[in-house]
Order: structure tokens, then C-alpha cells, then sequence
């Protein structure tokens, strides 16, 4: 596993780290159970895209590494398995201008104690980012595809459906929003459920801390990025624990339709923005989740 930054760490001594990669292990939650979505056995189902949530901060040395893994991960066959979320904090006493205001919910729902952390359907059993999941002697910088998703594909957390289907509809503006959403399941689930709705923003442009040979830094000395593109980022968050949904709804066939509204958040570009609805089980395992470009419709995904 790579190396990662403690958020007690000092900062002057995180800029004087350089990029050497480790195999440390750093996930304290190795004796969590693992929750997977129910497989639907019905004779329809939805489309199940997971969620992939990096928490990350500009002032970190290695959270270059998480930002290439999701950039990277676009390309690839699993590009429509799966939505990423970046979710900014503070490190080593600098602000980050993209931490939302309820942060530290996110941090009591996954146990996040470092950066960079991936959290896959907030399984507590962190994504340990690897050596092998780059390839960096050569003039581009390459995500190694086969090692990375075989090591995603280890952890069970890609599925084709899931039981429960998500409908979106929003109408965003620049410091505030609204988003109406639908859930409606192919079998019954006869259990409450939760969902937490985001708004995240893609193409802003804000400096990064990087101290990997990543981003044409290719003796990985620490050094500011002044024009990183920080993409998936978290603009805000109705909240990370999930508002309950009870049992009565959560029958097959049966149509919850909700309203949030969101604000204490600010886009810089509305056409660079999306929602994304997270549906979790009682216990805070994902069992589906979807996104839609912010001010458009987003129908249920069925599978038959």
C-alpha cells in the first residue's frame, strides 16, 4: 500500500517527505464485516452503480495518487459500474477551499483517519491504493488497468443490478438547490433504508500539494500543483449517515418520491455540476446509487 498522511501530521514535515512508495498497510478496520448489495432474483431488476468516495485534501502529499486512480478509472470498462466522489478536509493547517461544512459526518460514517482514502459503497475496509496499480517508468504516466480492476473485482463490490432504482430530477443554482428523486424496488426489501443526496462539481481548477512522480513531478519532490483540475468534488451534502426511509416503503413495486433541498454551498459552473443519490441499507452499505447532470432528468435504469 502506498503511503499516506496521518491529519495529525505537521506540515513542515509533510513537505519535507518525498514520494517513496510503501507496501504499509494502513486500515485499522480489518475486522469489519463486509456488506454486499443483495443480488435481485425477480424478474426485473436496475442497473447498480457503485460508490467510490476518496477523501482527499489540497495540502496532502500522496492524494495525487487517489486523483489519478479516479481519473484514470474513467477510461476504463468499469467507467459506468461505478460514481466518484471526492470529499475535501483540511491538512496540516490549510484550509481547503472545497471542504463542505458537515465533513466530519463523513469521517464518523467510514472511519476516515488518513489521506488519500477510497472507500468503495462505505465499506469500512479501505481500498488500499498499491504499487502495481501504476506504471511510471515510461514517458506518460499509466494506470496499470488489468492489476487495478482485478484488485477492485477482488473486493466484490461491482454488481451488474441491485433490487432498488433510482429517479432523478434537480434544479441546481450557483449557492443553492433542489433535488426530487425517486426509489422504487423490483422485489420486497421489507427493511428501512437510507439515502444521503450530493451535488459535485467537476473542472475546478485549485492548487495541489504533490510530493508523487505523478503530474510530470517525475522525482517526486514535494511541490505545489498551482493549476491541478480537481474533478468529483463534493459541493455539498444533505448528509453522509442517510435520512431513514421506513420498511413500509421499501416493497416491490413501491414508489418513494422525496424533495431535498440543499444549500451552504457555492459551483463555480453549474454545467460542470451533477447529483448524485446514494441508497444505503439500515446499516450504511450501499445498495445502489446514480447521478445526473444537475437540471436534468435521470430515469430509473431498468434492467429486464
Amino acid at each position: 500500500m502506498l503511503k499516506i498522511m496521518k491529519k495529525t501530521t505537521v506540515l513542515k514535515l509533510l513537505l519535507a517527505i518525498t514520494a517513496v512508495i510503501t507496501l504499509t498497510s494502513c486500515s485499522s478496520s480489518s475486522e469489519e464485516e463486509v456488506i454486499t448489495p443483495k443480488e435481485p432474483i425477480g424478474d426485473y431488476a436496475f442497473k447498480h452503480k457503485a460508490l467510490l468516495e476518496e477523501y482527499t485534501s489540497i495540502s496532502c502529499t500522496y492524494c495525487p495518487y487517489g486523483a489519478f486512480i479516479l481519473q484514470e478509472l474513467e477510461k476504463t470498462e468499469i467507467k459506468d459500474k461505478y460514481i466518484s466522489v471526492a470529499v475535501h478536509d483540511n491538512f496540516g493547517g490549510i484550509k481547503d477551499p472545497f471542504k463542505v461544512h458537515n465533513v466530519n459526518d463523513f469521517i464518523k460514517a467510514t472511519r476516515a483517519s488518513y489521506f488519500p482514502a477510497l472507500f468503495w459503497n462505505r465499506n469500512k475496509n479501505v481500498w488500499g491504493i498499491e504499487n502495481a496499480f501504476f506504471n511510471l517508468t515510461g514517458e506518460k504516466d499509466e494506470l496499470n488497468e488489468d492489476k487495478t480492476l482485478e484488485s477492485i473485482r477482488k473486493r466484490g463490490e461491482l454488481k451488474t443490478s441491485s433490487i432498488v432504482g433510482i429517479k432523478i430530477n434537480s434544479d441546481i443554482k450557483n449557492t443553492k438547490g433542489q433535488v426530487t428523486f425517486s426509489v422504487k424496488f423490483a422485489e420486497d426489501f421489507n427493511q428501512d433504508i437510507k439515502y444521503s443526496v450530493y451535488i459535485i462539481e467537476d473542472g475546478l481548477k485549485q492548487r495541489q500539494y504533490n510530493g508523487t512522480p505523478l503530474y510530470g513531478n517525475k522525482n517526486g519532490s514535494g511541490r505545489w500543483e498551482n493549476d491541478f483540475i480537481h474533478n468529483h468534488v463534493l459541493r455539498a451534502a444533505d448528509t453522509f449517515l442517510g435520512t431513514i426511509i421506513p420498511s413500509s416503503q421499501t416493497l416491490k413495486n413501491k414508489e418513494t418520491t422525496l424533495t431535498v433541498e440543499l444549500d451552504q454551498f457555492t459551483v463555480e459552473n453549474i454545467e460542470n455540476s451533477s447529483v448524485v443519490v446514494v441508497i444505503m441499507n439500515n446499516n450504511g452499505a450501499v445498495l445502489n446509487s446514480q447521478k445526473a447532470k444537475a437540471n436534468t432528468k435521470q430515469d430509473y435504469e431498468i434492467i429486464k
